[in-house]
C-alpha cells in the first residue's frame, strides 16, 4: 500500500521532452479491456484546454476558464462497450509565463486528469453501487504532438491561429487499432505535492450549463478571386460535394454566412500531400486605413467584398496526403472562431487535392429566449435581431466583450450583459459565476480586476463600482439575501478604496493622469474627444466623473447593505455618496446649467449630467436642463454606446425619453452597413463588430417601452409603466422570475396610453 509520500495523484503527464516556454499540444491515449458493458461517469480536466473521446466518438471539451482559486472539471455520463474500450485527450499547455489569450488561465503545474465511476449498463445510476473505477494513471501513453503550434500577429490578443502539418502516424490515433507502443509513458505527481486549496488540484464542477453544438455551413460563395474553379464549383463543396484542386493550383475563394457565427471549423481531404491551406476569418471586409496614426482597417459596408478585403484569424493545414475516400484525413480548429466571412486560399503541389468536406460546429450558451416584443419604431425588428445575436455570441463558458479579438470578460460589460440576459430569458446562472468570478480577483488595494478571469491585470477604477450594480441588479430581480450578505465584504473594500482618495475639498483625487499603467487607467468610455476613453479634464486634477460614479456606486450599494440587514454600513454610504454629491455642486458648476468635467474646467460630457441626474445631484428641472445642454450644445463629449443605458436611464428620470429616437440612430447606421452584430462604439471604425454592451433595445423594449420592471427585491413586487417616448405602440411578452407578463400599449388621439397587461404565472 503506497505510503502518505509514495501515494500518486490523478494528474499525469507526458514524459517526453519539450520545450515547456512555448504552448505544447499533448496526447493522451489509453485501452481497457472490459468483459461486460458498462456506464461511467466521467470527470475531466487539465491545464491548460483540453478535447476529449472515448471509442473515436467526442465527448467534451474544458475545462470551463476558471483561474488560480478554483478550477473546474467537465463530466458525462458514457456508455462503455464490452472489449476494448479507448479513452483519449488533447491537451494544450499554456506555460505559466504565457501571456497570449490571457482569459485560459494557466499555472506552474501542467496535468491531464481524469477519473470515471463504472457501473452496470443495465442499471440505474442512482440506484447501483460502483462496479470500478478508472482514473489517469502510469498506464495511459502520451506523445507531444509537434506538428500542432499557435502562432499571432501584430495586436492579436489572442494568439490563436493555428499552423498544423498532417501526420498519418498521428491522426487516426482515436482509433481501437492504431499503435500507440512508440509513445511516451507518463508521470503521475504525487498525491503530497498538489495543493488542493489552489489551482488546479481543488476541483470543482462547471458553474454554467456546457455549451451547445450545432452543425453548419457556410451559406454562400462570395466570390473566387482565382480562376481556376467558378463559384459554382465551390457551391457544389459547400452543399456537401467533394472539389478536386489539380496539382500545382493556387486557388483564393471567399464563403459567407448569413450572419456572425462562433464555430469549430472542420476540413477533410484526399491526397493533396504537402498542399498548403490556409483559412481566414473575419467578421466583416475592411477598407486600407488612409489615417497613418491609425493604421488598422476601417470598416464602411461589413458585406462590400468588392472593395473591401478580409483580414483576420489565420489558421494554415499542411495535408499529410494520407487521406483516402473511405478514411480522410481530417482537420478541425482547436479553438472556436468567430466569423461571418473566411477566405479559403489552397495551393497544390505535384498531388492533386481532393477538399472531401467544409463545414463548422457552432457553439455557445444555451440561451433560452422567452421575451418577444415589438413596437412601432420600424427599425426595431432588425435592431432587436442584432442585439440578441451579440448577446449570445459574447455568452460562452463567461461573458466576454467580443468573441473575435479578446475573449475577455469585462466588468463594465458584464453587467449589461446580465441584464440583458435578464431580459430575453430570466437566466442569472452568467451573471452568478461572473459575480463570483470578479469577487475572487479582489486585490490588497480593494479594487477588482477590470476584467476576468485574467492572467493579466488591467485595473480601471471606476469598474469595480458596475460589480455593484451587478450585486443589486441580480437583488431586484432575483432576490437572494445570502449572495448579497456574500458581496457585502468585497464592496466595502471598494468603497474603501475611493474613501481613502477623498481630499479635502470633497471630491476625488484622480486615479491616474490619464491612459493605462500610471498606475491606473481612467477609462470612461471611447468618446471621439477623449484619449484612450479617459475625459481630457484629467489633466489639471479631479474628474467630476469618478466623484459621480463613485456617488452612484454608494447609493446602490447602501441598498444591498439594507437589504442585507447592515443599516448602519448602508447609513455610513449614503454619507460618503452625500459628500461627494455636495462637493461637484460645489466646485463643479458651469455653463448653461451643466456640471464641468472637473472643478473649473473648461470640459463638458454628457457622461458627467447623466451621473448628475442618476445620483441625484441634479433634481427637477436643473436636472432637465442639464441634459438638454449636453444633448444640444456644441463641444460636448457624448455618450458612446456603452454608456447609451446609462444615458437612457437619465432621459428617463427628467422625462426626455423621446430624445431616443435620435439616439438609436447609432443602430440604424449599423443596420444601413449590414452588420449582423452590434459593434462596439459609434465611429466610423469600431475594432469590435460583436459586443454585447451594445444590445440595448434587449432592455429598453422589455423593461422600459413596455414597462415591466421590478420595484421590490427578487420581484415581490413589480410595475408595468410604460415610457413611450416617441413611439405611438408597442406589444410584446416579457419572462421574469415569476412568470410571463404580456403587455400591450397605443397612444390615444388625446396622448394618453390604452394599456392591456396579463401576467402568467410561471408553474414551474
Amino acid at each position: 500500500m503506497p505510503g502518505l509520500f509514495d501515494k500518486k495523484s490523478h494528474w499525469i503527464w507526458t514524459k517526453e521532452d519539450y520545450n515547456c516556454r512555448k504552448p505544447t499540444f499533448v496526447r493522451f491515449r489509453k485501452v481497457l479491456e472490459m468483459d461486460a458493458p458498462a456506464r461511467g461517469v466521467f470527470k475531466v480536466s487539465a491545464d491548460s484546454v483540453f478535447r476529449f473521446y472515448i471509442n473515436g466518438e467526442f465527448i467534451f471539451r474544458g475545462p470551463c476558464k476558471g483561474d488560480d482559486k478554483v478550477w473546474y472539471y467537465e463530466e458525462a455520463e458514457v456508455e462503455l462497450r464490452a472489449g476494448k474500450n479507448i479513452f483519449c485527450a488533447e491537451v494544450l499547455r499554456y506555460p505559466a509565463g504565457w501571456r497570449d489569450n490571457p482569459s485560459v488561465w494557466r499555472t506552474v503545474f501542467p496535468g491531464f486528469y481524469m477519473e470515471a465511476k463504472l457501473y452496470p449498463a443495465e442499471n440505474d445510476l442512482n440506484n447501483c453501487s460502483e462496479t470500478m473505477s478508472i482514473y489517469s494513471d502510469e498506464t495511459w501513453r502520451s506523445r507531444v504532438d509537434s506538428n500542432k503550434a499557435l502562432v499571432g500577429k501584430g495586436m492579436d490578443f489572442l494568439a490563436l491561429g493555428e499552423q498544423v502539418r498532417g501526420d498519418a502516424a498521428m491522426d487516426f490515433w482515436l482509433e481501437e487499432d492504431f499503435d500507440d507502443t512508440a509513445w511516451a509513458p507518463v508521470e503521475a505527481a504525487l498525491e503530497f505535492s498538489i495543493n488542493k486549496a489552489v489551482s488546479p488540484a481543488g476541483l470543482s464542477p462547471r458553474p454554467v450549463p456546457a455549451m451547445q453544438s450545432m452543425s453548419g455551413r457556410f451559406s454562400q460563395v462570395v466570390c473566387t478571386r482565382t480562376p481556376v474553379h467558378s463559384a459554382v464549383d465551390w457551391n457544389r463543396l459547400i452543399r456537401g460535394e467533394v472539389l478536386v484542386i489539380p496539382p500545382y493550383s493556387h486557388e483564393i475563394v471567399e464563403l459567407g454566412v448569413p450572419a456572425e457565427t462562433t464555430a469549430y471549423v472542420n476540413f477533410s481531404f484526399c491526397g493533396g500531400r504537402e498542399a498548403r491551406v490556409k483559412f481566414v476569418t473575419a467578421e466583416s471586409y475592411a477598407y486600407k486605413s488612409t489615417n497613418p496614426m491609425r493604421p488598422f482597417p476601417t470598416k464602411g459596408n461589413r458585406t462590400d467584398y468588392k472593395n473591401g478585403f478580409i483580414e483576420g484569424r489565420t489558421d494554415t493545414y499542411i495535408v499529410g496526403g494520407f487521406g483516402t475516400e473511405d478514411q480522410p484525413e481530417r482537420y478541425q480548429t482547436f479553438f472556436y472562431r468567430a466569423f461571418r466571412f473566411a477566405q479559403l486560399s489552397v495551393d497544390t503541389g505535384e498531388e492533386p487535392l481532393i477538399i472531401h468536406s467544409l463545414d463548422f460546429e457552432e457553439t455557445g450558451y444555451p440561451m433560452e429566449v422567452r421575451t418577444c416584443c415589438e413596437a412601432s419604431d420600424p427599425d426595431f425588428a432588425a435592431i432587436w435581431e442584432i442585439s440578441l445575436r451579440a448577446l449570445r455570441l459574447c455568452t460562452q463558458d463567461t461573458f466576454m466583450d467580443c468573441p473575435f479579438y479578446e475573449q475577455l470578460q469585462y466588468l463594465q460589460d458584464s453587467r449589461l450583459e446580465a441584464l440583458f440576459m435578464y431580459q430575453v430569458s430570466a437566466d442569472d446562472r452568467m451573471a452568478r459565476r461572473a459575480m463570483a468570478d470578479f469577487a475572487r480577483s479582489q486585490r490588497a488595494d480593494g479594487l477588482l480586476n477590470g476584467s476576468y478571469p485574467s492572467v493579466d491585470s488591467i485595473i480601471i477604477p471606476n469598474f469595480s463600482l458596475f460589480f455593484i450594480g451587478m450585486v443589486h441588479d441580480h437583488m431586484m430581480y432575483f432576490g437572494d439575501r445570502e449572495l448579497v450578505r456574500g458581496y457585502i465584504p468585497v464592496i466595502m473594500r471598494i468603497l474603501d478604496f475611493f474613501q481613502k482618495r477623498q481630499q479635502t475639498d470633497g471630491m476625488l483625487t484622480p486615479t491616474s493622469s490619464g491612459g493605462m499603467g500610471r498606475p491606473y487607467w481612467s477609462y470612461i468610455d471611447w468618446c471621439p474627444e477623449w484619449d484612450g476613453g479617459v475625459p481630457t479634464a484629467i489633466r489639471n486634477g479631479s474628474l467630476t466623473i469618478d466623484s459621480l460614479m463613485v456617488c452612484y456606486g454608494c447609493r446602490m450599494a447602501a441598498e444591498l447593505a439594507e437589504y442585507a440587514g447592515y443599516n448602519d454600513i448602508a447609513a455610513s454610504w449614503r454619507l460618503f455618496g452625500k459628500s461627494l454629491s455636495k462637493a461637484v455642486l460645489t466646485l463643479c458648476r458651469g455653463k448653461e446649467g451643466m456640471l464641468s468635467d472637473g472643478p473649473g474646467s473648461i470640459y463638458y460630457s454628457q457622461h458627467v449630467q447623466v451621473y448628475a441626474v442618476l445620483t441625484q445631484t441634479l433634481t427637477g428641472e436643473a436636472a432637465k436642463t442639464a441634459m438638454l445642454s449636453a444633448i444640444r450644445e456644441p463641444g460636448v463629449a457624448k455618450c458612446n454606446i456603452s454608456s447609451a443605458w446609462y444615458f437612457c436611464r437619465a432621459l428617463e428620470m427628467t422625462d426626455l425619453y423621446e430624445y431616443t429616437e435620435s439616439m438609436w440612430n447609432d443602430w440604424r447606421d449599423m443596420l444601413k452597413n449590414n452588420c449582423s452584430t452590434c459593434v462596439e462604439s459609434a465611429d466610423i471604425s469600431p475594432r469590435s463588430d460583436c459586443h454585447a454592451w451594445s444590445s440595448l433595445l434587449l432592455y429598453e423594449l422589455p423593461a422600459v417601452i413596455l414597462g415591466v420592471r421590478p420595484t421590490a427585491p427578487g420581484f415581490e413586487a413589480y410595475e408595468v409603466r410604460p415610457v413611450p417616448g416617441y413611439l405611438q405602440w408597442a406589444k410584446g411578452k416579457v419572462i421574469t422570475p415569476i412568470g410571463e407578463i404580456h403587455v400591450c400599449w397605443k397612444r390615444n388621439s388625446d396622448g394618453t396610453l390604452a394599456l392591456d397587461v396579463t401576467e402568467v404565472a410561471d408553474e414551474s
